[in-house]
Parts: structure tokens; sequence; C-alpha cells
């Protein structure tokens, strides 16, 4: 089975060597890398050139900027793998990422989620940690209320791995929101897609101190309207007061760290 890893950058310079040479560690010699500058105003697309001595990373840059959900769909039609797996510019993967996931695509997975860490700082992780815990298919209603933690286990869009085929049949991710990762894995569930959480490697998200706090009313209101789209009223009520708390939560804790910083 080939991978894909499809990571969209845009003016992240000082994060690009560490992302890629991460990747490059974690998957096969038969995968590939697909990343792509959204045309960033830094030496973001030098850097990527720097790193074209392996094959097995092919570089592509947008002749304007596109913002981040056009560049990722982007990514995963010009990928040759049979499953794609999302990264942002500024994340990691552990090594041998992609030896843990085989299993469960031969089983007929469409959507994988790997073990997830947030970090701050590259040196506070270790690329060798592997998870192990019990496998469990998400449903709609718990796609709906967990928003990124399920029983205490997190799940994320980094890291995440989706069969293209399935990804293809879905559309891939809709311009039509910003917060496309939601309404893209609610979609999928209601098409009755087998989506997973699982043990193995970790992906590792990396915080920042600004990464909500300035947009998050029209966070808000991208999510109210995923959720009163593709749920019923009886549903979509309760899981949007659940939203509303946990943007508050995320809030009060950023702006806590910037205080701090």
């Amino acid at each position: 089975m080939k991978y894909s890893v499809i990571i969209p950058f845009y003016n992240q310079e000082g994060l690009v060597e560490e992302t890629i040479l991460s990747v490059l560690s974690a998957i096969g010699q038969k995968d590939e890398v697909i990343a792509i500058d959204d045309h960033s105003t830094d030496s973001t697309w030098e850097k990527l050139n720097s790193l074209t001595n392996d094959d097995r990373l092919k570089i592509f840059r947008n002749e304007v900027n596109r913002r981040h959900v056009y560049t990722i769909n982007r990514a995963a039609e010009l990928s040759s793998g049979e499953v794609l797996i999302l990264l942002g510019g500024d994340d990691i993967l552990a090594k041998n990422f992609t030896k843990h996931l085989t299993s469960h695509f031969d089983a007929g997975a469409d959507i994988v989620f790997s073990p997830v860490k947030f970090f701050y700082n590259y040196n506070d992780i270790d690329v060798s940690e592997t998870s192990n815990v019990p496998l469990k298919a998400l449903s709609f209603n718990e796609l709906l209320f967990g928003w990124g933690s399920i029983n205490g286990r997190k799940y994320s869009i980094i890291g995440c791995a989706i069969r293209k085929s399935s990804f293809s049949k879905l559309g891939g991710f809709s311009l039509s929101y910003i917060v496309e990762d939601h309404e893209f894995f609610l979609r999928a569930a209601l098409n009755r897609m087998n989506i997973l959480m699982v043990s193995g490697a970790y992906s590792f998200y990396r915080q920042t101190s600004n990464s909500l706090s300035k947009n998050i009313l029209k966070m808000i209101r991208e999510d109210a309207r995923i959720i009163f789209k593709l749920a019923p009223t009886t549903l979509a009520i309760p899981a949007f007061c659940k939203r509303l708390s946990i943007f508050a939560i995320v809030f009060v804790r950023r702006l806590i760290l910037r205080l701090k910083l």
C-alpha cells in the first residue's frame, strides 16, 4: 500500500526542514510527500527546494495564495498513493508512522485517526513514541459531540489517514467552510464510512498562543452552519451548546498562555 503525506505550507520557513525530515522518517521507500507552498512571502519555497535530494519529496507552488483548504485538495489530486495522510506545515509525524496503518486499511477502513499529542517545542516530543490503546469505531453522534476527544482519547485531522478513493467519493474538503475537517468527517459518517481510532505511532500537533482566539467568532458561526446543516435539530442544539463550551474553555486557555508569554 502506498501512502501520500500531503502538506500545505504558508510562511513557515523556520519549520519546513523539521516537518519534512520527520515525515521522511515516518514513511516507507515507496511512499511520497506532496508539499505545496501556498505562495508564501518568505523563503518557504526556497527551503522546500533545498530538501529535494530525496526523490520521495515532490514540491509544488500555488501561483497565487489560495488558502488552506484549496491547497489540501490540490495536493490530494496530485498524489499517487492509495491513502492520504494529512499534516500541517508545522506539525510532526513519529518514526515509522505508516507501518501501523496498513492492517486497518487492508481490513476496509476509510479513515484512520492515529494517536495525537499537542506540543509547543520540538525538543519536548519523542518521535519514537507509540501508543497501545483499543481500536474504536466512531459513529456520527460521537463525531458530532466529540470534536477532537472521545472518552479522553484525542483525535485530529493532523496525522489523519484517509483512503483516497473515499476522499474522492466525498468530493474532498468543502471550500464553503473554514472548519473543513469537522464538516468532512461528519459527511463521511453520514455516508457510512468506516472511521477508526487506533493505536500506533503519534502525530504531533503544534500549538500556538494565538491560533484560535483571533477568529473565534467566525469559527463559532461556521461550526453552527455545519452542525445545523448535517444534524437533526434534536441533536444539533445540544451539540452546538457543547461546542460553545469547548470554544470558551480553549479561548481562556489560549488567553492565559498569551499573558504568560
